[in-house]
């Protein structure tokens, strides 16, 4: 009996075992280090890491390959600098000038209404001076006209004058010589 329950197969639940994962194995470099742990962190390049010459290699400080390099690379860094300035200038430059226009809108739209007055009084002057002249010219032209009037009238009164003094002077002359005639006749009966 013990022997046939020994070899009856058992019908419960069957439980299955996996393998355990590799780290169950006690390898501490597989376990996950915590926080704090310094071996957590990222490896990092050293502060000063060894400059390599032209050809590659590790040189000294002083080598001429890492000098051209410190070199080139000052040289590049002014030029940055220098180009950065200008750029930063002409920005400069450019918000002065929006900044004048600014200004000069603002004192023009302030002063808009003094300039258009200004811009009437002068208009009514001039009006007021074209209007002066064009009267001042019509009496000048009118008193000439009187003044032309008054010495035709003149002349004319001076024209009859001498016309009657020239009648007077042949009646005269006309006088003289009958008186004549008659002096001459009279001698002549004498």
């Amino acid at each position: 009996m013990a022997r046939q329950r020994q070899n009856k197969p058992s019908c419960g639940p069957v439980r299955s075992w996996s393998l355990p994962p590799l780290c169950s194995s006690g390898d501490e470099s597989s376990m996950p280090r915590s926080g704090n742990d310094n071996s957590s962190r990222p490896l990092v390049a050293p502060k000063h890491a060894p400059r390599t010459t032209s050809g590659g290699s590790p040189g000294m400080k002083g080598s001429p390959g890492g000098v051209e390099r410190d070199i080139e690379k000052t040289t590049s860094d002014e030029a940055t600098r220098l180009k950065t300035y200008a750029e930063r200038q002409e920005i400069l430059k450019a918000c002065a000038e929006e900044r004048k226009w600014q200004v000069e809108a603002k004192l023009k739209a302030l002063h808009a209404p003094k300039t258009q007055a200004y811009k009437d009084q002068m208009a009514r002057r001039q009006a007021e001076e074209t209007i002066w002249l064009a009267n001042k010219w019509a009496k000048a032209e009118t008193e000439e006209a009187v003044e032309l009037e008054l010495a035709k009238a003149l002349w004319a009164k001076v024209e009859t004058y001498l016309m009657k003094l020239e009648e007077r002077r042949r009646l005269m002359e006309a006088e003289l010589a009958a008186m004549r005639a008659d002096k001459k006749r009279g001698m002549a009966l004498e």
